[in-house]
């Protein structure tokens, strides 16, 4: 993990990071979905750069960025596990994931939610 909740990435200027951790990574590594869902939001968010959001209910998101690549698109279902794109680069330049939980709009640690797949 190259940056922990609750502390701005340095990889990024985008305060909005803070809510979520960068982990350190292959580029082109398959980022995976950590439960089942649906993608409500797949393109593109400022300094997170390419990004998927999957919803799981209950007021459950995750947010996975600084993708190189998606392969899933809005209002798609997903499984756990299920690859929603690649690893990319962050804007610091090195390879790496973003990810962020969020529960009832509010960012938590997502370090709870990681688990082999």
């Amino acid at each position: 993990m190259t940056s922990r909740f609750g502390r701005k990435p340095a990889a990024t200027d985008d305060p909005a990071a803070a809510g979520g951790v960068e982990i350190a990574s292959r580029e082109g590594n398959p980022v995976r979905a950590l439960h089942a869902g649906v993608v409500t939001s797949a393109g593109p968010q400022g300094g997170l750069g390419n990004v998927v959001i999957v919803d799981h209910g209950n007021n459950t998101l995750s947010v996975y960025g600084y993708l190189s690549s998606m392969t899933v698109s809005q209002g798609a279902r997903v499984t756990s596990g299920a690859e929603l794109g690649r690893v990319g680069v962050a804007p610091g330049g090195a390879a790496m994931l973003f990810l962020e939980i969020r529960i009832d709009g509010r960012s938590i640690d997502p370090v709870q939610w990681l688990r082999p797949l």
